[in-house]
This record gives structure tokens, sequence and C-alpha cells, in this order.
């Protein structure tokens, strides 16, 4: 492969001298490209916006890879619901792995390469562009060029082990002396990666673990606390937070590894007792942001002593509940940061019912507006609203997508991608989700996350506007409506903003619908600019196109790259003379902007069925088998997960799971393997 410029072995430039910092062993500072996607939601501020171009119709035809190929047979939506069944215990139960290794190979599916949450760019010198992943088993670097318009090639892989709780949602690419390096997250630890190229005549190129820096010991003495949110400040110093709210400041050594520089937890600081973090970090210069369950935090790095200093803290809701589709009770987002007027402000929904969207000033706390999130067309009703994807801004505007399926029972407002409309189906999915809680009855990730693990979605999205100039009674800035839609959803992607083209993108699809679509707002009008349905069947493809939770992101113009249950979906224009040429690797084309109608491909029962077929093939034994390896996974593996990150294929299978159980329990066919209990 050409046009990859790195040094052999991973070896390290000296262009910069390391430098001590606050007494600290010598150092160089990590920079992130000004170009690309270089880190998740796109800037340390996490704005989720882009200057690139964004797809529209207008443009002319669009064509996508995927990173994964499954081969779309008759009964193979059955087979791909099995896969994610038996995800559910592979990593402790060899009869489940067995399992899932026969239902990958009859779907041309690899369980190991799925789940890569975000992508994150390293532009090349040639016009090509290197994507970073970390999915359930690997880290994998793939590639777009000019060359080979329309297609994604795999470059390399590298084993990290399977970790189906944490495996590195959160990522950026950096500079250490002139030399990419992949920075991510893995359990209690950040870890670094390169790419080097191999000798001999094969050559080629393979990843290169470099440095592993875990959170001390005395941050968290039970080795339960796992990482969540990872940022880079101005100064080149990578910081980390935790699940309990633990920040770690820390730099390259210019080797390869990492420099700890200092540490904090918010708990000795914050007014409120909760400090659970759910989401990613911002940053703005050298000011690091967090939001915890009930505070908006500011903690900031000093340069010149290595050290973090709290600065501020605001309280911004009560209590809330834990709602159908969130992963967490409170804010749902990351922090977003814009500037509005001239002033920078901290964007966020809260966790209220409705929800509210609110912006602080990232200088001092203070609250400087604020309005309740509707929908509808009575922007002033009381409909119930939540969200649990970051708010993508762009200057003083903020565009915010719906994810309320309902508190107990799914929102009648709900659609369910593999579960039609009214259906018995539909309406048992949260009680026997529920059900599958019965060793924590305070946690309630899978409970939550079942649903949209399913393709259950909320139709919803709208774009707000503070008014800099305009003052409410409160002495708050006004905020104002600019538009909505109620007729399409966003489902769980975190939506992108191209300043480009003016517009909002997400992977979701036309209210009604089961097809999963790329979609195209206005942002001014809310108009739609582009509409990219992905299969026209329903079937095993569609399901593990589902984005879960995961980001639409600009890596050029007109080019889009979404992380989904499947792999990497990849989206451009369509290359001169129709299809495209792909690998082995990636096979999928479809004819490009062709609408459906939203009801056309709507689900049917059949692909439940037809899974029932595979099940009914199993041993008694078999069966047996599988319910202890659920049942293991429940109660050691799945009973303190919070985030969306190392967890999704598994919620995802979970989901499937508990739907098969419904479908069980009306007597088509074996005994259902029997789970504990809640108590």
């Amino acid at each position: 492969m050409s046009g990859i410029e790195i040094k052999p072995d991973g070896a390290i430039g000296g262009a910069f001298a390391p430098k001590p910092v606050g007494g600290k062993a010598p150092t160089v500072p990590i920079t992130l490209a000004p170009e690309g996607w270089p880190i998740v939601h796109g800037t340390v501020q996490s704005k989720d916006n882009s200057d690139y171009s964004g797809p529209v119709t207008a443009a002319g035809p669009f064509t996508f890879a995927t990173s994964q190929t499954i081969n779309e047979k008759p009964d193979n939506t059955g087979v791909a619901q099995m896969l994610l069944t038996s995800m559910l215990g592979a990593s402790k139960n060899g009869g489940l792995r067995s399992m899932a290794d026969q239902a990958s190979v009859l779907l041309g599916f690899s369980l190991a390469d799925s789940n890569p949450v975000s992508v994150i760019t390293d532009k090349r010198p040639d016009g090509s562009t290197l994507l970073w992943t970390s999915t359930i088993r690997n880290v994998i670097v793939y590639k777009v060029s000019p060359e080979a318009p329309g297609t994604l090639q795999e470059v390399a892989k590298y084993d990290h082990g399977y970790n189906f709780r944490f495996h590195g949602s959160y990522a950026f690419v950096g500079e250490v002396n002139g030399q990419s390096h992949f920075f991510t997250t893995d359990n209690d630890s950040l870890v670094s990666y390169t790419l080097v190229e191999e000798g001999g005549r094969k050559g080629g190129y393979s990843i290169k673990p470099l440095g592993k820096l875990a959170l001390p010991v005395w941050t968290n003495p039970s080795g339960a606390d796992h990482l969540v949110g990872v940022t880079v400040l101005d100064d080149g110093t990578v910081v980390v937070c935790s699940k309990t709210g633990v920040l770690m400041a820390s730099r390259a050594d210019g080797k390869g590894g990492f420099v700890l520089m200092d540490t904090l937890a918010l708990g000795d600081f914050t007014r409120t007792s909760n400090n659970e973090v759910s989401n990613s970090i911002s940053a703005d210069g050298q000011g690091i942001f967090i939001v915890t369950q009930r505070e908006v935090c500011r903690v900031d790095f000093n340069p010149a002593t290595g050290r973090l200093g709290f600065k501020w803290s605001t309280i911004y809701g009560p209590e809330a509940p834990w709602y159908i589709g969130r992963l967490g009770p409170g804010a749902g987002s990351t922090p977003s940061i814009s500037e509005c007027g001239g002033r920078k402000t901290i964007v966020i929904t809260d966790g209220a019912m409705p929800m509210n969207v609110l912006w602080y000033d990232a200088e001092k706390g203070v609250l400087a507006g604020s309005r309740k999130v509707q929908f509808t067309e009575d922007e002033n009703g009381n409909l119930p609203t939540q969200s649990e994807q970051s708010v993508a801004v762009d200057g003083c505007k903020a565009f915010v997508v719906q994810n309320y399926m309902g508190m107990t029972e799914l929102d009648d407002s709900v659609f369910c991608t593999t579960a039609p409309q009214g259906g018995f189906v539909r309406e048992q999915i949260p009680q026997i989700c529920d059900q599958l809680l019965p060793y924590n009855s305070t946690d309630l990730f899978l409970s939550r996350a079942c649903p949209p693990a399913l393709g259950c979605y909320s139709p919803g999205m709208a774009v707000y506007e503070m008014d800099p100039h305009a003052m409410e009674s409160n002495g708050q800035n006004k905020v104002s409506r600019a538009w909505t839609r109620m007729d399409k959803s966003c489902g769980t992607s975190i939506p992108l903003i191209s300043k480009g083209s003016n517009a909002a993108y997400c992977v979701g699809a036309e209210a009604g619908s089961s097809q999963w679509t790329l979609l195209g707002m206005d942002m001014d009008t809310g108009k739609d600019v582009f509409s990219h349905q992905f299969y026209e069947e329903f079937g095993a493809r569609n399901i593990f196109i589902n984005p879960f939770y995961a980001g639409v992101e600009a890596i050029g113009d007109n080019e889009i790259v979404i992380g989904s249950v499947g792999g990497i979906v990849y989206v451009s224009p369509m290359p001169a003379g129709g299809m495209t040429t792909t690998t082995k690797t990636f096979g999928f084309k479809r004819r490009s902007n062709r609408l459906e109608h939203p009801h056309r491909n709507s689900p049917s029962v059949q692909p439940l069925d037809q899974s029932l077929h595979r099940f009914r093939s199993l041993s008694a034994d078999f069966q047996k088998d599988m319910s202890r390896g659920v049942t293991s996974m429940l109660h050691g593996n799945l009973h303190d997960v919070t985030m969306p990150v190392g967890a999704t294929l598994i919620a995802a299978g979970l989901a499937v799971l508990a739907l098969l159980f419904v479908i069980l329990r009306r007597g088509h066919a074996l005994v259902s393997p029997r789970l504990p209990t809640r108590t």
C-alpha cells in the first residue's frame, strides 16, 4: 500500500527535545491534527461540527461501503439474531463462543471486528485518510483514498483481547515528535499505538502498542473504576476522566510512553454526593469541562506547575430517573463548547422531564440561557423529552434530538425496526428487558439500553438558538426554537453539523420505517437536503447497521463515516462509471438517493420466526449451557456497566435474546432458558 509516510518500527524522531514540566520527568507535547476528525466529537470542544461540506441530493448519487460483509440469505436474519444472542456469554462460555463462531461463518461476519463506536482520522500527505478505531477485540486501521474512491481497505489490525465492557469509545490521533499515534482508553488505562512498516519481501504494515498508563491505585483501590472520557489541552497534556469522576493528567515522554502529571477527584470539590460521569469530557485552552449526574464542572491544568485545579461547579438539576433509551440518569450529553456573541458557553441537555437545553458561561459557570425542549408544533407544551446524544453546536445554534422512549413502557410514539407497531412483541419488550436484571436492581443499564439495541427509536429533532443580544426577565439570554421535525428520527446516533453545507446529519429513519437511513436537514429551515437509505430490504444487514449511540463524522467534503453495531460505514460520492470496486472485506453497495415509502419495508415477525428454526436445532443440553452462560455474564460482567462503549453488542444481544424469549413463551419452540429472578 502506498502513500503512508511513517518511520520504521515506530521510531521516535527528535524534532522536539523533551522538557521538564512541573518538576516531573521530561515530556513532549501531543498535538491534534487541524483537519479531518482527529478526536471523538470532532474537536476538543466536542462541537460535533465540521467545516467540510456534507452530502446533498443535488450533488449527485452517493454510495457506501461497510467494514463487515454479511451474507444476506433468506434465513440469515435469524442467524444474525442468533449471533447477537450468543455474544452474551461468548467471553465466559465455550459453548456460546462456538455458537457465535458458527453464526459468524454463516454470515461472513467477524465478532472481533464489530462495535466501532468512534472512528478517528489520520490525514496523509498523498490525500488518503487512515481511519483508526477500536472494536470489541481489535484496534484496526482502514484506508480511504482518491485512488480507490468509494472503498475501504484494511491496513493493519492489533488484537487487544476481547473486551465486551469498555474497549475504547473515546479516542484521538495525536502527533508526537512528528509521528502519528492513536490514543484510546482500555478499562482503567490510557493506551497508545502507532502504525509501523514491516520489513522483508511481503512488506505491509502492523500496529505497534506503545504506552499504557493506568489510574493510580490510590484513586482506584478496588480496581472497579474505568475511564469514560479523554481530551487534549492546548499545551499538549492529555486528560482522562473515570466513571467515578477522577481526572488524570499525563504527557508524552517522547519515547512512546506517558508521564503522570496529576490526579484530581471531583468528589473532593463538588456539592452533591453522586459524581458519576457517563459521557466524555471537553476542553478549551487549559480548561477541562465535565458533566456528572447533577453538576457541570470546570477544572484547569497549570502547565507551569503540572497540577490540576478545581475552578467551579454548577448544579444543573435535581436527581433524575433513569429513562428507557438513556444510559444513565442526569445529563445525557458530553459538554459541547461553543462561542455565541463573543462568549464561550457550555451546552448540555439535562435529565429533567421534559428536558431543557442549557447554555453555561464557560468562564464563570453561570447559566447564560435555557429553554424547555419540545418537538411538536407547540413549543411551549409539556410532552416528555429526553436525549442521550451530545448537542451538536455551531455558534449560537444547538441541534438536539429526541431519545425518550418511556419510563417503564414504550411510548406510543416509539417505533422499533425489529418489532411492528401494535404487535405483541413490541408491547412486551420493556417487561422482558426489565426481567433480565436479577442481581442489581439499581443498575438499569441493560433494561434501558435494550430497546435501542432492537432498533427502537423516537421521532423528533430540533434546532434551538440563543440570542446574545436579547435578555429574559431572569437575566438570561433569550433562547428560541428555530425549527422542529417530528416525522424523522436520529435513532441513537450522535448528530453532525456541516458548516460547509449548513446542514445537520444523523443516522435514523423516517418515522414508521424499519430501514436505517442517513438523513440531512437544512440548519436554518429544517427542510430535507439529503436522504440515503442503506438497504432496500429488511434483513441481517439492516440489523447490524444500527448506529447504537455511535457518531456521524465528516472526514472530507461529501465523505462521512459512521460507527455501527456491525462495523464502520463509509458514505461517499458514487465514482465515475457506476458502482465501486471493493476489497474482499467490503462488498455492499446500494443505488443511491432513492427514497422508499416509509412504510414500504415495515418489518414483520417473519425474520424473528426464522430464528426459531435455528434454535429448534439446539439440544436441551446446549440450551442449558446458554442459560448458564447468560447467567454468568449478567452476574460477573455487566453488573456495573453504565457506558455504551463496551457493552454495545452485549446489550444488543441481550435485547434480541429477550425478544426471542417472548416468542418462545407463545409456544413456538423449545423450553426457554430460565434466567434468575430479580432480587
